[in-house]
């Protein structure tokens, strides 16, 4: 029997994904897990992933960004901001009282 599927459209297995996006094959999966790469899921159970090669021209589209002024930000802009540091979504009492209740201050 003649397989009739174009080569281009055939969908590819994760580890070809990831050699055509030159990535990981964990950053793939986590990238289907997370819905930014569309996919199918075959099989029952954990089952297996395809990924159509269009998905991955969609995700490449998704990933590009031109550069402009925006894109020279200082590095201390999150502190212009009253952020603070990298870690201004902590809320410092509640870490200090974690600590004390562990005994590691």
């Amino acid at each position: 029997m003649m397989n009739t599927t174009n080569e281009a459209t055939k969908p590819l297995t994760i580890k070809e994904a990831a050699e055509r996006l030159s990535v990981s094959r964990g950053l793939v999966y986590a990238l289907c897990r997370a819905g930014r790469i569309r996919h199918e899921r075959h099989g029952t159970g954990r089952g297996t992933l395809r990924i159509e090669p269009a998905a991955l021209d969609e995700y490449r589209a998704t990933c590009c960004r031109e550069t402009g002024a925006n894109d020279a930000r200082p590095a201390t802009a999150n502190r212009a901001k009253g952020r603070g540091t990298t870690f201004g979504h902590l809320d410092g009492t509640r870490l200090l009282e974690a600590w004390r209740k562990q005994g590691a201050v």
